[in-house]
């Protein structure tokens, strides 16, 4: 079961037992629970939206350089980390040819951020031109709106996907799909890391818990945990 399918379960398990065991739930009450859920989840879906926007907003017009070049910022930008690119297949595709594995003729479909929205769909573009491969694979490409789909897709629908190297450092994704096996480096040559930067805006300069917060970010144990998931700090 994934995490939606057990809860699933779940709440069909708990409206059974209220309404025929317990019988502490009746079928008004179910309409306000569904109601009141309703309400709650719309909530939530709408900050998710917002949120997500707003973050392929700042990246793609590169806010905190703009903020610094207008005069807004008294620090930075200051490039924290840097995000890698990686093929992953949950297919059983052999990775051990790099990024020319996704010529084979046993992948079909190859997922990517779509590079007119998100910055590693771009740079998967870059690394599949420079890698002298884009015109093999193009008509396998399926675009997914961000990195993260990109993945939901390869463990899914897809043979393959060229996807964020942090979303498979984290210890439960490190555990289920092995480095080497199921992903591996593209070659950061082939294309430029994404940056990953932050800046002091002029109404925080004052703020003391937002300097050492900036300061946090750029620190060795800071850098330590960003490498931990794949990111580069140099």
């Amino acid at each position: 079961f994934t995490p939606t399918e057990s809860a699933v379960v779940a709440v069909v398990y708990s409206i059974f037992i209220g309404l025929f065991v317990y019988r502490e739930l009746d079928f008004a009450k179910l309409k306000i629970a569904f109601y009141q859920s309703a309400v709650l989840n719309g909530v939530i879906v709408y900050i998710i939206g917002f949120s997500g926007a707003m973050a392929k907003y700042l990246t793609l017009e590169q806010v905190p350089q703009k903020i610094s070049e207008a005069g807004f910022a008294v620090k930075g930008p200051a490039v924290y980390a840097k995000g890698h690119l990686v093929i992953f297949s949950s297919a059983g595709v052999d990775l051990s040819n790099g990024i020319q594995a996704l010529t084979s003729d046993k992948v079909k479909t190859i997922a990517i951020a779509n590079p007119n929205v998100a910055p590693y769909g771009r740079e998967a573009i870059a690394a599949l031109q420079k890698a002298g491969i884009y015109e093999r694979v193009k008509g396998k490409l399926v675009m997914a709106e961000n990195i993260s789909q990109t993945l939901q897709f390869a463990i899914s629908t897809t043979d393959a996907a060229i996807t964020g190297k942090s979303l498979l450092c984290s210890p439960a994704m490190r555990s289920k799909y092995a480095e080497g096996r199921y992903w591996k480096d593209i070659d950061p040559s082939l294309y430029t890391p994404l940056s990953q930067s932050m800046v002091i805006l002029k109404k925080g300069a004052g703020n003391a818990d937002v300097l050492r917060f900036y300061n946090f970010v750029l620190s060795e144990k800071a850098k330590a945990i960003f490498r931990s998931y794949g990111y580069d700090t140099d």
